[in-house]
């Protein structure tokens, strides 16, 4: 049999191939300025005027200090402050005013009872059984109304007073270093055995200034145990009718 006889391939598939090593070999077309645009951001143009203004404000928030800026207080708000202050104080004093005169009552009760047992002697001392008042029947729940605290803290104010007389001072300077250091340890003394009572101090204080004299040292400390009993005996027997006014 005759072979077959192979024809070379056509002449299409080598004109493409040449198509594609031209191309190929072409260097590509140069971007165009748009496209630069897009790819770069653009800076925004800045007149003279314009960097002499953010200059001026650079400088302005350099050299002004710090929290100026909030000082100046608009009246209304303080206007609005005065007037939210007023309205919960009224509206406290509409739901607690029964207990305002009840409690008032009975302190003054209290110290009119104080002040009628002792027939008006020591005042200077009794002095503070108003500040205690104010403590038992204002503030009824507080720490240092409790009985304890009263009679605890009158009784080491008392005994520090007391003893402040046996310490010579002959002259201004010794005395007020001696009332201070007296008001120092009655305080310490209140705060190490949990017995702080405010007033007390006042009566320490109280009994070292006057530096009574010998006769009169028993019926200072009378004075002072009565005071504080008439407060505790009140607290126990009206702790259920008090109630916190502060």
């Amino acid at each position: 049999m005759p072979a077959k006889s192979t024809k070379p391939k056509s002449a299409g598939s080598s004109k493409g191939a040449d198509k594609a090593r031209s191309s190929e070999s072409k260097p590509s077309a140069p971007a165009t300025p748009s496209a630069k645009a897009k790819t770069k951001k653009q800076k925004p143009a800045t007149s003279p005027q314009a960097v002499d203004m953010a200059k001026s404000t650079s400088k302005q928030k350099t050299t002004q200090k710090p929290g100026a800026a909030s000082r100046p207080i608009s009246t209304s708000r303080i206007r609005k402050h005065i007037a939210k202050s007023f309205s919960e104080l009224r509206s406290k004093f509409k739901r607690l005013w029964p207990h305002y005169v009840f409690q008032s009552i009975l302190c003054a009760l209290c110290v009119l009872a104080v002040l009628w047992i002792l027939q008006g002697r020591q005042l200077a001392i009794i002095a503070a059984i108003g500040a205690s008042g104010f403590i038992v029947f204002a503030m009824p729940k507080s720490v240092t109304a409790q009985p304890k605290n009263i009679l605890g803290g009158y009784l080491l104010g008392l005994a520090i007073g007391a003893l402040s007389w046996l310490i010579p001072q002959p002259a201004f300077t010794y005395r007020i270093i001696v009332y201070a250091v007296v008001v120092g340890l009655t305080m310490f003394s209140m705060v190490a055995t949990d017995t702080e009572h405010p007033p007390a101090c006042g009566t320490a204080l109280g009994v070292a200034i006057r530096n009574w004299a010998d006769d009169q040292t028993l019926g200072v400390m009378l004075t002072i145990v009565v005071s504080a009993i008439i407060l505790a005996v009140a607290h126990v027997v009206l702790a259920r009718f008090l109630k916190d006014l502060v």
